[in-house]
């Protein structure tokens, strides 16, 4: 995956364009994913998701921890 395509789901995913992913930013794509994606992924897994990927543990994902854990993905 290109380093940029990861900076665009990023930016996606940020939807207040603040430059870091909340937990509710992430939860609402992870909660309109689970259609998708045939899973039924709840708050406690998106909050348990969020923890393990925010590194810095400040209460937000900014595009380096995006983007290793997206890289971790593929």
């Amino acid at each position: 995956f290109a380093s940029n395509a990861v900076e665009e789901v990023f930016r996606y995913v940020d939807a207040d364009s603040s430059g870091n992913i909340s937990i509710q930013e992430a939860q609402s794509i992870l909660l309109r994913l689970n259609s998708r994606l045939g899973r039924r992924y709840g708050e406690d897994d998106v909050n348990a998701f969020f923890s393990a990927l925010d590194v810095n543990n400040d209460g937000t994902l900014d595009l380096e921890e995006f983007k290793k854990a997206f890289l971790r993905l593929i």
